[in-house]
Protein backbone atom coordinates (compact mmCIF):
# COMPACT_ATOMS: atom_id res chain seq x y z
CA UNK A 1 0.00 0.00 0.00
CA UNK A 2 1.36 3.44 -1.02
CA UNK A 3 1.65 6.50 1.68
CA UNK A 4 -1.51 8.41 -0.84
CA UNK A 5 -3.65 5.15 -0.52
CA UNK A 6 -2.85 5.23 2.81
CA UNK A 7 -4.29 8.68 3.37
CA UNK A 8 -7.09 8.27 1.26
CA UNK A 9 -8.04 5.09 3.01
CA UNK A 10 -7.78 7.66 6.52
CA UNK A 11 -8.58 10.43 5.36
CA UNK A 12 -12.03 8.97 2.80
CA UNK A 13 -14.30 11.65 4.48
CA UNK A 14 -13.22 14.21 2.04
CA UNK A 15 -17.25 15.11 0.37
CA UNK A 16 -17.85 15.21 3.93
CA UNK A 17 -15.55 17.82 4.49
CA UNK A 18 -16.49 19.73 1.06
CA UNK A 19 -19.48 20.49 3.00
CA UNK A 20 -17.31 23.18 4.58
CA UNK A 21 -16.55 24.99 1.43
CA UNK A 22 -19.46 26.98 0.80
CA UNK A 23 -18.85 28.52 4.56
CA UNK A 24 -15.34 29.03 3.82
CA UNK A 25 -16.06 29.89 0.42
CA UNK A 26 -18.70 32.82 1.93
CA UNK A 27 -16.09 34.00 3.59
CA UNK A 28 -13.82 34.86 1.08
CA UNK A 29 -11.38 32.11 1.51
CA UNK A 30 -10.27 30.06 -1.64
CA UNK A 31 -12.04 30.40 -5.52
CA UNK A 32 -15.19 31.16 -5.69
CA UNK A 33 -18.06 28.63 -5.45
CA UNK A 34 -19.98 27.82 -8.53
CA UNK A 35 -21.65 24.82 -7.60
CA UNK A 36 -21.82 21.61 -5.64
CA UNK A 37 -22.85 18.02 -7.46
CA UNK A 38 -23.54 14.72 -6.25
CA UNK A 39 -19.58 13.91 -6.43
CA UNK A 40 -17.66 17.22 -7.05
CA UNK A 41 -17.61 20.60 -6.99
CA UNK A 42 -17.13 23.66 -9.78
CA UNK A 43 -15.32 26.57 -8.59
CA UNK A 44 -13.70 29.32 -10.34
CA UNK A 45 -10.35 29.87 -11.49
CA UNK A 46 -7.52 31.64 -9.18
CA UNK A 47 -5.46 33.72 -11.51
CA UNK A 48 -2.24 33.73 -8.66
CA UNK A 49 0.81 31.63 -8.76
CA UNK A 50 1.53 28.86 -6.26
CA UNK A 51 4.14 29.77 -3.74
CA UNK A 52 7.23 28.12 -3.09
CA UNK A 53 8.34 27.13 0.38
CA UNK A 54 11.36 30.18 0.51
CA UNK A 55 8.01 32.38 -0.39
CA UNK A 56 6.57 31.91 3.08
CA UNK A 57 9.42 33.50 4.94
CA UNK A 58 9.14 36.32 3.21
CA UNK A 59 8.08 38.65 5.94
CA UNK A 60 5.54 40.66 3.81
CA UNK A 61 4.10 37.02 2.79
CA UNK A 62 3.89 35.46 6.63
CA UNK A 63 2.17 38.74 7.87
CA UNK A 64 -0.30 37.95 5.04
CA UNK A 65 -1.01 34.54 5.88
CA UNK A 66 -1.01 35.31 9.86
CA UNK A 67 -3.67 37.74 8.95
CA UNK A 68 -5.73 35.47 6.80
CA UNK A 69 -5.32 32.71 9.55
CA UNK A 70 -6.87 34.21 11.84
CA UNK A 71 -9.96 34.79 9.97
CA UNK A 72 -9.81 31.39 8.47
CA UNK A 73 -9.78 30.29 12.38
CA UNK A 74 -12.90 32.24 13.05
CA UNK A 75 -14.86 31.05 10.38
CA UNK A 76 -17.37 29.12 12.20
CA UNK A 77 -18.67 25.50 10.38
CA UNK A 78 -22.02 23.63 11.52
CA UNK A 79 -20.87 20.38 12.71
CA UNK A 80 -19.04 18.96 15.52
CA UNK A 81 -16.24 21.31 17.55
CA UNK A 82 -14.45 18.31 18.65
CA UNK A 83 -10.60 18.31 17.65
CA UNK A 84 -10.44 15.49 14.93
CA UNK A 85 -6.10 16.01 15.31
CA UNK A 86 -5.98 12.84 17.76
CA UNK A 87 -8.16 11.02 15.88
CA UNK A 88 -6.89 10.70 12.66
CA UNK A 89 -3.30 10.55 14.11
CA UNK A 90 -4.67 7.41 15.74
CA UNK A 91 -6.44 6.01 12.63
CA UNK A 92 -3.07 6.62 10.48
CA UNK A 93 -2.00 4.64 13.10
CA UNK A 94 -3.61 1.86 12.98
CA UNK A 95 -3.97 1.79 9.13
CA UNK A 96 0.02 2.01 9.58
CA UNK A 97 0.87 -1.01 11.81
CA UNK A 98 -0.47 -3.54 9.52
CA UNK A 99 1.14 -2.41 6.08
CA UNK A 100 2.87 -5.28 4.48
CA UNK A 101 5.23 -4.94 1.37
CA UNK A 102 6.34 -7.06 -1.79
CA UNK A 103 10.22 -6.05 -1.38
CA UNK A 104 11.75 -8.62 1.41
CA UNK A 105 14.04 -5.60 2.42
CA UNK A 106 11.32 -2.82 3.50
CA UNK A 107 9.55 -5.78 5.33
CA UNK A 108 12.14 -6.03 7.24
CA UNK A 109 13.12 -2.26 8.27
CA UNK A 110 9.06 -2.19 8.62
CA UNK A 111 9.37 -5.19 10.97
CA UNK A 112 11.94 -3.38 13.69
CA UNK A 113 9.08 -0.57 13.89
CA UNK A 114 7.92 -0.85 17.55
CA UNK A 115 4.54 0.79 16.67
CA UNK A 116 2.92 -0.44 20.22
CA UNK A 117 6.04 1.97 21.69
CA UNK A 118 4.43 4.56 19.08
CA UNK A 119 1.08 4.48 20.07
CA UNK A 120 2.38 4.98 23.97
CA UNK A 121 4.43 7.79 22.87
CA UNK A 122 1.57 9.56 21.15
CA UNK A 123 -1.10 8.54 23.66
CA UNK A 124 1.40 10.47 26.51
CA UNK A 125 1.61 13.46 23.92
CA UNK A 126 -2.26 13.45 23.99
CA UNK A 127 -2.08 13.17 27.60
CA UNK A 128 -0.02 16.38 28.35
CA UNK A 129 -1.45 18.59 25.96
CA UNK A 130 -5.13 17.99 27.23
CA UNK A 131 -3.91 20.01 30.10
CA UNK A 132 -3.55 22.68 27.98
CA UNK A 133 -7.17 23.61 27.13
CA UNK A 134 -6.37 24.36 23.83
CA UNK A 135 -8.95 26.26 21.89
CA UNK A 136 -10.23 24.72 19.16
CA UNK A 137 -10.93 26.15 15.54
CA UNK A 138 -11.67 25.12 12.56
CA UNK A 139 -8.02 24.67 11.01
CA UNK A 140 -7.02 24.23 7.46
CA UNK A 141 -4.15 21.12 8.75
CA UNK A 142 -2.29 21.42 5.34
CA UNK A 143 -1.02 24.91 5.21
CA UNK A 144 2.20 24.28 2.76
CA UNK A 145 3.26 26.11 0.30
CA UNK A 146 1.54 24.64 -2.65
CA UNK A 147 -1.78 25.56 -0.60
CA UNK A 148 -1.17 29.23 -0.98
CA UNK A 149 -1.59 31.33 -3.85
CA UNK A 150 -0.74 34.64 -4.45
CA UNK A 151 -1.94 37.56 -7.16
CA UNK A 152 1.28 39.63 -7.21
CA UNK A 153 0.22 42.51 -8.93
CA UNK A 154 -3.12 43.11 -6.59
CA UNK A 155 -0.98 41.22 -3.87
CA UNK A 156 -4.20 39.04 -2.81
CA UNK A 157 -3.26 35.99 -0.98
CA UNK A 158 -5.33 32.72 -1.78
CA UNK A 159 -5.85 29.82 0.83
CA UNK A 160 -6.72 26.69 -1.40
CA UNK A 161 -7.30 22.91 -0.93
CA UNK A 162 -9.63 22.01 2.39
CA UNK A 163 -9.69 18.32 2.03
CA UNK A 164 -8.06 18.05 5.19
CA UNK A 165 -9.82 21.16 7.48
CA UNK A 166 -11.59 19.94 10.56
CA UNK A 167 -12.32 21.41 13.78
CA UNK A 168 -8.47 20.82 15.21
CA UNK A 169 -6.48 22.73 18.00
CA UNK A 170 -5.58 26.45 16.88
CA UNK A 171 -1.43 26.00 17.66
CA UNK A 172 -1.26 22.83 16.02
CA UNK A 173 -2.48 24.51 13.10
CA UNK A 174 0.16 27.23 13.35
CA UNK A 175 2.89 24.75 14.21
CA UNK A 176 1.82 22.68 10.84
CA UNK A 177 2.71 25.88 8.95
CA UNK A 178 5.75 26.60 10.68
CA UNK A 179 6.72 22.49 9.52
CA UNK A 180 5.61 23.76 6.00
CA UNK A 181 8.83 25.78 5.61
CA UNK A 182 10.79 22.88 5.83
CA UNK A 183 9.46 22.33 2.06
CA UNK A 184 9.33 19.05 0.35
CA UNK A 185 12.24 18.00 1.08
CA UNK A 186 12.82 18.14 4.70
CA UNK A 187 15.05 20.66 5.69
CA UNK A 188 14.53 21.67 8.72
CA UNK A 189 16.92 23.85 9.37
CA UNK A 190 14.50 26.41 7.41
CA UNK A 191 12.15 25.90 10.13
CA UNK A 192 11.17 29.11 11.16
CA UNK A 193 13.17 30.98 13.85
CA UNK A 194 11.89 32.57 17.21
CA UNK A 195 11.83 36.04 15.73
CA UNK A 196 10.23 34.85 12.59
CA UNK A 197 7.74 33.04 14.60
CA UNK A 198 6.91 36.24 16.76
CA UNK A 199 6.26 37.99 13.61
CA UNK A 200 3.89 35.22 12.72
CA UNK A 201 1.92 35.38 16.31
CA UNK A 202 2.25 39.38 16.04
CA UNK A 203 0.45 39.30 13.35
CA UNK A 204 -1.89 36.34 13.76
CA UNK A 205 -3.27 37.69 17.59
CA UNK A 206 -3.76 41.57 17.05
CA UNK A 207 -3.47 41.98 13.29
CA UNK A 208 -4.56 45.24 13.53
CA UNK A 209 -2.46 46.22 16.50
CA UNK A 210 0.87 44.15 15.84
CA UNK A 211 2.85 46.67 17.92
CA UNK A 212 0.80 45.94 21.13
CA UNK A 213 1.80 41.90 21.26
CA UNK A 214 4.28 41.21 23.33
CA UNK A 215 8.03 39.81 21.90
CA UNK A 216 8.89 37.84 24.96
CA UNK A 217 8.72 34.23 25.63
CA UNK A 218 5.54 33.54 27.80
CA UNK A 219 4.26 30.63 29.53
CA UNK A 220 2.90 28.23 27.07
CA UNK A 221 -0.27 27.18 29.79
CA UNK A 222 -0.94 30.93 29.33
CA UNK A 223 -1.06 30.71 25.61
CA UNK A 224 -3.51 27.54 25.54
CA UNK A 225 -5.59 29.75 27.82
CA UNK A 226 -5.46 32.96 25.26
CA UNK A 227 -8.00 34.70 22.69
Amino acid sequence: MSTAFLYADVFNDYWEKRLAIPYLSAAGFGAKLLGIFKNGIIQSFINARTLSPSDMSNPKIATEIAKQLYKFHQVDIPGSREAQLWNDVFKFLEKAAVLQFDDNEKQAKYETISFKEIYNEINALKELTDLLNAPVVFAHNDLLSGNLMLNDEEGKLYFIDFEYGSYSYRGYDIANHFNEYAGFDCDYNLYPEKNVQYHFFRNYLQPDRTHEVCTQPVDVKAIGKGK
